[in-house]
C-alpha cells in the first residue's frame, strides 16, 4: 500500500492485538446498488469506549434514519481484533475497482488521531462474481458492524432505547 496505510494498519493490528481501543475508531459505510433496486447509504462507527452510532440513508426509508447506543466491552474487542486479522485483504483508494452499481463497502480506522480508508464490496454475490473476496476475518467484522447497525435501527423504529 503506501507507508502512511502501513503505520496506521501496524498501529491498529498492535492495539487489538493487545485489547487495547484506547484512540480507536472504525467507521464502516456501505453504498451503491443498482439503478431500479434500492439504493444505500449506511455508516456504522464505534468509539473506542463502545460507543455505536448508525446512520441509514435508503433501504425503503424515505429519510435518514439514525440510532446510537453503547457495545459490551467484549463485542467492541472481538469486532477490532477481526479487522486486525482481514484488514490486510482490503483495497485502498488508488487500488480499488469495482464494477458502476456495486454495492460498495469502506471502512476508516483512526488510531491516535491518524487515519486510512479502505475499500471493498459489501455485497458476497458481488465479490465472487467480480472476483474481489476479502479475508473472512473482515467479513465478520463487517457483518458483525452490519448486524449491529440493523439491530439498532430496529429499535429505533420500534421507539426502543434509543
Amino acid at each position: 500500500m503506501n507507508d502512511h496505510i502501513d503505520h496506521v494498519l501496524e498501529s491498529f493490528r498492535a492495539k487489538a492485538a493487545r485489547g487495547d481501543t484506547s484512540g480507536i475508531r472504525v467507521k464502516m459505510r456501505m453504498s451503491g446498488g443498482m439503478p431500479g433496486e434500492q439504493h444505500l447509504d449506511r455508516s456504522v462507527i464505534i468509539d473506542e469506549v463502545g460507543r455505536v452510532s448508525v446512520a441509514s440513508i435508503g433501504d425503503g426509508a424515505p429519510e435518514t434514519r439514525e440510532a446510537s447506543s453503547e457495545l459490551r466491552r467484549e463485542a467492541l474487542t472481538d469486532v477490532m481484533r477481526k479487522l486486525a486479522e482481514g484488514v490486510d485483504g482490503l483495497s485502498s483508494r488508488s487500488q480499488a475497482r469495482f464494477l458502476p452499481d456495486s454495492l460498495v463497502g469502506s471502512v476508516t480506522l483512526e488510531v491516535d488521531g491518524e487515519g486510512t480508508e479502505l475499500f471493498f464490496l459489501a455485497d458476497e454475490e458481488e465479490r465472487i462474481t467480480q472476483g474481489k473476496p476479502i479475508p473472512p476475518p473482515a467479513v465478520e467484522a463487517f457483518d458483525d458492524l452490519r448486524r449491529i447497525g440493523e439491530r439498532l435501527l430496529d429499535q429505533a423504529n420500534r421507539g426502543g432505547l434509543m
